[in-house]
């Protein structure tokens, strides 16, 4: 693991809400390229959802809290053992550099002497490098109006409790809400889009031993978009890419393609009609997998409606539950009886990136947003 020295960097709340930028409804290969042929079930049949479990309120527990926020970094660390957790935008548009741990149940904050870590952001790209056996960090922006966003590209690892600072020869383009996760099958990190200084992108990028390459990756891949949910999935050993808000200068919609990859090849994964569901249009959900289950929850739908830990929110109405994605090639929801919300109660803040993760030490999914921390299995 190559590991130097460290820069500067931060963001803005704004972003939030003029990164309303985006794009019309568009079909999935109308500027994406070709795509592969390949289709599976964007449902289960009636009556076969699966139970969702229930979630607890664990936000007391600790002694210490992260302040509230949104768009921070967040990654399950298996070498330290914990959930790491960095920067974030504050309600009142302030930009952390802060890093935590959450392990059993508990929060700490990780001391990090001045300029011995990355500076203040948002909407960074953060996942594990099994190889590296350190988190990976790329990029986010470092200014609070959207106005005239700065975006970083910036590369940083974090392991035994200490952030260094890499610099590969050949790094991506600046950009801040790109997707990454880490690619087992094909033995690197994935990173996909973001929003650049050209507005969003659709080149993907491979890191492996420090370095970066640009993927050649052929004529069927997503749209440019940024604010994607992408996550790996080691059923189907491929990682999955969903929703984001893409070309800058239309107005507009979200979008609610599913992407699948392997090999260094991306493949539309078309839904079959007659299926009890699919993930609606969204913007900052996330993604985070367990050995048993891909789970994508949070986003925001549209300019009326957002969603709160999965649940689809619109005029005080409760539409959808979480969604899963299983290895049989799946996407499945449910809905609440009667509309009852299943799993915590609304927030205060669009549950755009939210911090969602698999905890392998305890064995639970991490869900934080809004200043409250919350475990399901």
């Amino acid at each position: 693991m190559v590991r130097p020295s460290p820069l500067l960097g931060g963001v803005g709340v704004t972003l939030l809400i003029a990164i309303l930028v985006a794009l019309p409804a568009i079909s999935p290969t109308s500027s994406g390229g070709v795509a592969t042929d390949r289709s599976f079930h964007s449902g289960l049949p009636r009556g076969s959802l699966r139970a969702i479990q229930p979630w607890f309120n664990v936000t007391n527990i600790s002694a210490s809290l992260p302040q509230s926020r949104n768009g921070s970094a967040q990654s399950y660390d298996a070498t330290d053992g914990y959930v790491l957790e960095f920067g974030g935008l504050s309600p009142n548009g302030t930009l952390l550099g802060d890093s935590w741990s959450f392990r059993g149940g508990n929060w700490s904050q990780i001391v990090v002497p001045p300029g011995a870590g990355p500076s203040p952001r948002a909407f960074a790209s953060m996942t594990y490098d099994p190889v590296d056996r350190a988190v990976l960090l790329f990029g986010g922006t470092d200014n609070a109006t959207i106005a005239d966003a700065s975006k970083l590209n910036d590369t940083w690892e974090f392991a035994n409790g200490t952030w260094i600072q890499l610099h590969p020869s050949l790094s991506p383009p600046a950009r801040y809400a790109a997707s990454i996760a880490y690619d087992a099958k094909d033995g690197y990190a994935l990173l996909f889009g973001g929003n650049t200084t050209h507005g969003p992108a659709a080149d993907s990028w491979a890191f492996a031993a420090g370095t970066w390459s640009t993927l050649v990756t052929g004529s069927g891949n997503p749209l440019p978009r940024f604010g994607a949910a992408m996550g790996y999935d080691p059923s189907l050993q491929e990682v999955i890419l969903s929703g984001g808000r893409g070309l800058a200068g239309h107005a507009g919609h979200e979008l609610n393609q599913t992407w699948a990859f392997q090999g260094g090849n991306w493949s539309f994964v078309r839904h079959e009609p007659g299926y009890a569901a699919k993930p609606y249009d969204r913007f900052g959900a996330v993604i985070a997998s367990s050995p048993n289950a891909t789970i994508l929850v949070g986003g925001t739908e549209g300019f009326q409606q957002r969603i709160h830990r999965g649940h689809s929110v619109g005029v005080g109405n409760w539409a959808i539950l979480p969604f899963y994605f299983l290895g049989s090639g799946h996407w499945y929801g449910q809905r609440a009886a009667g509309g009852t919300p299943v799993g915590p109660p609304p927030v205060s803040m669009p549950d755009q990136f939210p911090g969602f993760t698999w905890d392998a030490a305890d064995g639970y999914f991490v869900f934080v947003v809004d200043g409250t921390t919350w475990i399901t299995a």
